[in-house]
């Protein structure tokens, strides 16, 4: 009997490490510690690279379905601008919002003319961080010292 209660008391002491181990990697006073986001992106990012590998042939012509570090982004159809959601697993972004992206008429992601990177439009995304909106922080900045 001692040793049926020790077996059943070690079950729910792992169970509970376990558990605790889980809902640990996102604390429950909604503030995201560094590495739990990083985690969070991580997870993303593997469900977006898993979702590209199992996608249909893209059709010629189309800008090609990808990760960018924040977002998975869809498939783009020549010279249109593509929208995807903003994402609920960073913290801090507006999920009302979108991103965007232009896909060029070669099918290619437009690249930003001023790092040769693919351009990208976050703001809608952005807009409750008030260090990525200069108009907001200068309206508050200016506030304060008046």
């Amino acid at each position: 009997m001692g040793s049926t209660r020790l077996v059943h008391s070690l079950g729910i002491l792992l169970c509970g490490s376990v558990l605790t181990v889980v809902y640990g990697l996102v604390d429950a006073d909604d503030v995201l510690t560094k590495e739990e986001q990083i985690y969070l992106l991580f997870n993303a990012k593997r469900k977006c690279e898993r979702a590209i590998k199992s996608k249909h042939k893209i059709a010629e012509g189309f800008c090609l379905p990808e990760w960018d570090g924040i977002v998975c982004w869809p498939e783009g159809p020549p010279g249109r601008l593509v929208s995807t959601a903003c994402p609920d697993y960073v913290y801090d972004f507006n999920h009302k919002g979108f991103a965007y992206r232009r896909c060029d008429l070669n099918g290619t992601w437009e690249l930003a003319t001023t790092n040769n990177k693919t351009w990208a439009n976050y703001s809608e995304c952005a807009k409750f961080l008030g260090h990525y909106n200069p108009n907001e922080e200068r309206r508050v900045h200016g506030t304060m010292w008046e």
